[in-house]
């Protein structure tokens, strides 16, 4: 949704509320209306970028509404009706933009905070690195390719910074926005997914022997725009998977 139309919504609730205050209308309806407000703030939120920790956004949307309630003399609210909110909001989001079957952000919610870092990019001048990551051989294995993305995930999850945003890209792919990381830096990265995957093993202990293609795509080097950069991730990996797996590609072209 475009942002401008979220910061109208937002205005609107938000003077519904204060009418409703004002009025001093009770239950459902201010509960309904404050869930509404949280709600879009959250969204505006996570419309900015990379995703928080449950913990900050919880904290800031406490501050914001508490701020409001207190502004206008509004001190009769129940306490935990509104912590139970916050939670729940927060949930609701993660829910919305999270891939249920490996825990990371999902294609779209991905793409949205991958469309947000090239605009910042370009206005300060910023490098940043997008790795593709596929597994090369998971037919091969019975658990499936949805449980081997996760152990990867969990995997790169256990080392990648708070900045960074790890997704999941068709179905068969994982994808890591790495912000101010030129290709040095993402080709460090990418080399250590591949040794510390490595280490996955199945229930039985034995390790999986893993083959991972990765391909680094660089803005602005290959590109200003989602889908050229995602293009350029595809070829690398192309070229990764010809190798025969466990390569990291970059190509400037």
């Amino acid at each position: 949704m475009n942002k401008k139309i979220l910061f109208i919504l937002v205005l609107l609730i938000s003077a519904l509320m204060v009418i409703l205050l004002v009025l001093r209308v009770k239950g459902a309806v201010l509960f309904v209306s404050l869930a509404l407000l949280v709600n879009f703030i959250l969204t505006l939120q996570l419309s900015r970028g990379a995703l928080a920790s449950q913990e900050d956004h919880i904290a800031d949307l406490k501050f914001k509404l508490n701020d409001l309630l207190n502004e206008l003399g509004k001190d009769n609210v129940d306490p935990q009706l509104l912590e139970d909110m916050y939670v729940k909001s927060i949930k609701l989001f993660q829910t919305l933009v999270t891939d249920k079957e490996t825990g990371t952000v999902n294609e779209k919610h991905f793409k949205s905070l991958f469309q947000n870092e090239i605009n910042r990019s370009v206005r300060y001048n910023k490098t940043f690195s997008l790795l593709l990551i596929k597994i090369l051989n998971h037919k091969e294995f019975k658990e499936g390719l949805n449980y081997l993305l996760k152990k990867v995930a969990s995997v790169i999850k256990g080392f990648m910074r708070d900045v960074d945003v790890l997704g999941r890209y068709r179905d068969e792919n994982l994808i890591l926005l790495l912000p101010e990381t030129g290709i040095k830096g993402a080709n460090t990265v990418g080399e250590r997914i591949i040794t510390y995957s490595k280490n996955i093993r199945d229930e039985q202990g034995n390790p999986f022997n893993l083959l991972l293609s990765i391909g680094i795509s660089v803005c602005p080097i290959n590109g200003k725009n989602v889908d050229v950069l995602i293009n350029a991730s595809e070829k690398n990996i192309a070229n990764a998977d010809r190798l025969g797996g466990n390569q990291v590609i970059f190509n400037a072209e």
